[in-house]
């Protein structure tokens, strides 16, 4: 079938039991991307079809995970967290106000009867603080070393990563970066920082991200394919 934008294709493919649309592009590389519970492989409309299945079993272990739907936190005793590439055990505490610790546990200290959204809010304005203390440590470095800034930093809960809006010069941060670790982060800092000089993911854009940052590529690719806390 062809789509109503100009020039691109679209075809169904399945893959070991996984359905995926085929969009053929005026591009220069493969993109594999989960879009509203399914599947986009994206590639040069030039590239043989033949050559689309040695790409997806680089990604099928990926597209399992995503395709597993996890149970939602529950902020209870058992729960976990992956917090900075760790993964960290919680356990709700008694006490008289709502209030959290990171220590070797992620503790959350309320009365008894808190309702879980109460339980989710806490939780989520301790990973803000831990965040924003995360960009204030890591931040000046990338923008020193690139010589680019950010006005502001907005940190809120989002599906993607992160997201540079260029003339606002202004980076949106998904509460979920807190899963990542200091190398990952440092990555996705750096990737959106750049858009601020190319605001798209040329070639150009990968090949000044390996100027700043030696393999910097493969590790952007290992946080497409992180799912987060």
């Amino acid at each position: 079938m062809r789509s109503m934008e100009k020039g691109l294709v679209l075809k169904k493919k399945i893959y070991k039991g996984i359905e995926i649309t085929l969009e053929a592009r005026q591009m220069k590389s493969l993109r594999l991307v989960y879009q509203d519970g399914g599947f986009i492989l994206r590639y040069p409309k030039a590239l043989p079809l033949r050559r689309l299945d040695a790409y997806l079993e680089q990604w099928e272990p990926w597209m399992r995970e995503m395709l597993v739907e996890k149970p939602p936190h529950d902020y209870d005793h058992g729960d976990s967290f992956l917090l900075f590439g760790k993964k960290v055990e919680f356990e709700r505490k008694v006490a008289k106000n709502i209030f959290c610790q990171l220590k070797e546990k992620l503790y959350l200290y309320c009365p008894e009867n808190t309702s879980l959204e109460k339980r989710q809010k806490a939780i989520e304005n301790t990973f803000r603080l831990l965040l924003q203390e995360r960009v204030e440590k890591i931040l000046p470095d990338v923008e020193k070393a690139t010589g680019l800034s950010f006005k502001e930093v907005k940190i809120r809960k989002m599906k993607n990563w992160a997201r540079c809006q260029v003339k606002a010069e202004t980076l949106g941060l998904s509460l979920k970066s807190i899963a990542l670790d200091d190398q990952l982060f440092h990555v996705l800092l750096l990737h959106e920082l750049l858009h601020l000089r190319i605001p798209n993911h040329s070639r150009e854009f990968y090949e000044m991200m390996e100027i700043y940052l030696p393999g910097a590529r493969k590790l952007n690719q290992r946080i497409r394919v992180h799912t987060g806390y």
